[in-house]
């Protein structure tokens, strides 16, 4: 991530930002396009981390980065980088997202931001609008959770979050993460050693993937912050019987005590404040006339109160243990992943609102449900979210929509608040998380 001073752009009395044309059929080409780059065999737009449609959809993006005037680099970590030079000011303005999806994922999460901020950088070059800072588009490595179980692989790396455990995680196949980035062209050492220097300022442009936009009939959103998550792989060991001749009061059913946790996540989730979700469940040996001896319950909690999921959390583990104790059952808890909810910066918030109202948009102030690679870049430097709806708040789903006019409405937004971040002072020390 290049910050040295090099000449860049004049200074020029170039239309205002918030006036800067963007082409909307260009970025809705740019995403069809890109869209074509998918796994044959599998659902929608389906472009998993390290596999070969992932692996040609960013060949493609970095011929697109060229071809809009950006030098085109790949770091450590695997991040694909698109430069535009400033006229030396230390830090760079970054924006962007991720290509790669979710199995079965539709064509707009994550994939907006990486080729919104491509459009946004090619408006302000079309408009002479020259910044002081290095314009930098991202396309971050692996978003998606993955075979390793680890999401937001490439963005952790430049901010120190990837760590010698995670390159020794194995998928189903025995791989390691380690061998996956090295299979993927980057030396696994580089990619947990090479920590970004702190950014001028970092802001995401990216689709809501729920339903609050729409329902406020809001175009535009300024992400207060992202939300804690809380994971928990919790697992039931009963005994294996007969399910035909073991009479129902003498059974140690695994099973039927995964089901009392998920009906308690459900429970304990309702009435507002945040979600709860147990989306992926094993029960063995999975015939039908065997008494079930063992069964996995993975448990997700979140909300952008913590209060609110440290206790939904002990209230959960609190109905496992007590339907194991009754059933006879043997628990186990191991803590996957316990995220604190993380703020959103002031100033690139302040910036965003801006430049919305100076768009004729009133803006709505909303939190993110969802993971980002904001969440990581926000721990090195001053960082910020810019929503814009989706189609009946679905995503990671084939029918995940954004309305053209709201991708121009987003990409005018992204390109006017690039202009301020890169107009505010410098960061004060040791302000990022």
């Amino acid at each position: 991530m290049a910050t040295t001073p090099q000449s860049g752009p004049e200074r020029t009395s170039a239309p205002a930002p918030d006036a800067v044309a963007v082409d909307v059929e260009r970025v809705r080409a740019d995403i069809a396009e890109l869209a074509a780059y998918c796994e044959p065999d599998e659902p929608g737009s389906t472009r998993r981390v390290f596999r070969d449609a992932h692996r040609s959809g960013r060949v493609w993006l970095a011929a697109r980065m060229a071809e809009a005037g950006l030098e085109v680099e790949t770091d450590g970590a695997g991040n694909l980088i698109g430069s535009r030079k400033g006229r030396g000011a230390p830090g760079a303005v970054v924006t962007g997202s991720h290509t790669d999806t979710v199995r079965g994922g539709g064509r707009y999460d994550g994939i907006l931001g990486v080729l919104g901020g491509l459009e946004a950088a090619r408006a302000l070059a079309a408009a002479g609008i020259g910044l002081d800072h290095d314009l930098q588009v991202v396309d971050f490595l692996g978003e998606e959770p993955n075979d390793w179980g680890l999401s937001c692989v490439g963005s952790r790396g430049v901010t120190g979050g990837l760590t010698r455990a995670d390159l020794d995680r194995t998928d189903a196949q025995g791989r390691t993460l380690a061998q996956a980035l090295t299979d993927f062209g980057r030396a696994p050492e580089t990619a947990i050693s090479g920590r970004w220097p702190s950014p001028h300022a970092f802001v995401e442009l990216h689709i809501e993937q729920g339903p609050v936009l729409e329902l406020a009939d809001r175009v535009i959103g300024v992400v207060t912050g992202i939300v804690g998550v809380h994971r928990v792989l919790v697992e039931f060991s009963g005994r294996r019987d007969h399910a035909g001749t073991l009479p129902m009061d003498q059974r140690h059913d695994a099973a039927c005590a995964a089901a009392e946790l998920i009906l308690a996540v459900e429970s304990l989730a309702q009435g507002g404040g945040g979600v709860g979700t147990t989306g992926r469940v094993e029960v063995e040996p999975g015939a039908m006339n065997v008494v079930p001896d063992r069964a996995r319950v993975w448990v997700e909690l979140r909300s952008i109160d913590p209060g609110w999921v440290v206790e939904r959390r002990d209230a959960a583990l609190a109905a496992a243990t007590e339907a194991a104790s009754r059933r006879g059952v043997g628990l186990s808890v191991d803590v996957l992943c316990d995220e604190a909810p993380t703020p959103m910066d002031p100033q690139v918030r302040d910036a965003i609102d801006a430049a919305a109202r100076a768009a004729g948009i009133e803006p709505l102030e909303l939190a993110s449900g969802a993971e980002h690679d904001t969440r990581q870049i926000a721990r090195i430097g001053r960082s910020g979210m810019i929503f814009v709806p989706s189609l009946d708040g679905r995503s990671h789903c084939l029918e995940e929509w954004t309305d053209p006019a709201h991708i121009a409405a987003g990409v005018r937004v992204l390109a006017a608040t690039l202009v301020r971040l890169d107009r505010l002072p410098p960061p004060t020390p040791g302000a990022a998380r």
